[in-house]
């Protein structure tokens, strides 16, 4: 069975998607990183522009969450281990691939979603 081509589950955005999309991703970033700032400031200064850096990297690679879904949600979703201001464009990056309605690929980034979450705990 061949696959609809991508505008039926890809219109294009206008520019109010792109901004509510924009602020989901930074409350959630924030909400993310104000826990990571609270606890570490004391001990673990260092790990503040590192996390901020991979945050950017992570809003800058999810603008081509549309070109390579797949790729792009599974980078962030690694990349969400290590730094917690990246959970915003991990997240949108993982839901837009779920819009694609693949199975397999919805539960291997679920999955992958899973053990990014216990990397960061630890």
């Amino acid at each position: 069975m061949q696959r609809p081509p991508a505008a039926p589950y890809q219109p294009a955005l206008s520019r109010w998607g792109h901004a509510w999309r924009f602020v989901a991703m930074l409350i959630i970033s924030a909400a993310a990183f104000a826990e990571l700032g609270t606890s570490v400031w004391d001990s673990h200064r260092w790990v503040i522009p590192i996390d901020l850096s991979l945050g950017v990297f992570s809003y800058i690679a999810v603008h081509f969450r549309r070109r390579w879904p797949v790729a792009i949600a599974v980078l962030l979703t690694v990349v969400s281990s290590f730094s917690a201001s990246s959970g915003g464009p991990a997240a949108l990056a993982a839901v837009s691939l779920a819009t694609r309605r693949i199975w397999s690929e919805v539960i291997g980034i679920g999955l992958l979603s899973l053990v990014s979450v216990q990397v960061y705990a630890l």
